[in-house]
């Protein structure tokens, strides 16, 4: 299977951070599980609105409180990773700060981004996922293209 997702922004004054991490969140955890329980792989995709780790958005320290990096958002899509789930670019570049979108206010050129474009799998798939390529000098929007790579 394969899931692309926009997942809910919480909001600028976090209005909707209860509605994405304690509801949608967890509908969607349950939803990946359900398909899981198939016996088929699963892949997630898409805009998952999370800077899940602190390499992953160019200042973490001042985005704390920031939709998308909030300790609610990161140990919610932990609690999903922790459920047999794969962030599929992480795992093959655990050191790589890599953005996939950058505010329309002009961030883009100085590099101040943000990981919010996932592919995630399940665990007993990754060792068929090659590799998540960052498309990140096709111009035109605030997010990038990111492909994932499967083996033959």
């Amino acid at each position: 299977f394969v899931v692309n997702t926009y997942v809910p922004n919480a909001g600028q004054k976090l209005e909707r951070l209860t509605y994405r991490t304690q509801q949608w969140d967890e509908a969607m955890r349950k939803y990946l599980a359900k398909l899981k329980a198939t016996g088929k792989h699963v892949v997630w995709c898409g805009d998952l609105n999370v800077a899940y780790e602190e390499i992953d958005i160019w200042n973490s320290k001042a985005n704390k409180k920031s939709a998308g990096h909030t300790k609610e958002e990161r140990d919610s899509f932990g609690l999903t990773l922790s459920q047999g789930w794969a962030d599929v670019f992480r795992r093959r570049h655990p050191d790589t700060q890599q953005f996939t979108y950058w505010s329309a206010r002009g961030n883009r050129s100085d590099n101040r981004g943000w990981r919010l474009d996932y592919f995630v799998c399940d665990e007993a798939f990754l060792p068929s996922c090659e590799d998540v390529i960052t498309r990140d000098k096709v111009p035109g929007s605030d997010h990038v293209p990111v492909v994932l790579l499967i083996k033959k």
